[in-house]
């Protein structure tokens, strides 16, 4: 982990296996709390995180990752905003 430019220190709250037996579970459902952020200079700009310089990786399934190069921003809705557009589309 050293070498990664971000970190997340979590709490775990709860651990929940899914499917497969218990003592080798198929898949987990972890449930935690970012405590602390640890995060590389170079990343952090006026109280936030430079996104292009990041360069994420992510887990997809088993033993595939994928890299990200490509960024895009999509509005999305409030709580309120979303209820009173599904009000509008159910009457």
């Amino acid at each position: 982990m050293k070498e990664t430019k971000l970190q997340m220190k979590c709490r775990l709250h709860r651990h929940l296996p899914l499917d497969g037996m218990e003592k080798r579970p198929n898949a987990d459902f972890l449930i935690s709390e970012v405590v602390q952020f640890h995060i590389d200079d170079e990343l952090y700009f006026s109280g936030k995180i430079d996104e292009k310089a990041l360069l994420p990786v992510g887990r997809l399934a088993g033993t595939n990752y994928v890299r990200s190069r490509e960024m895009f921003s999509m509005p999305h809705l409030f709580y309120h905003e979303w209820i009173a557009q599904n009000k509008k589309s159910r009457s």
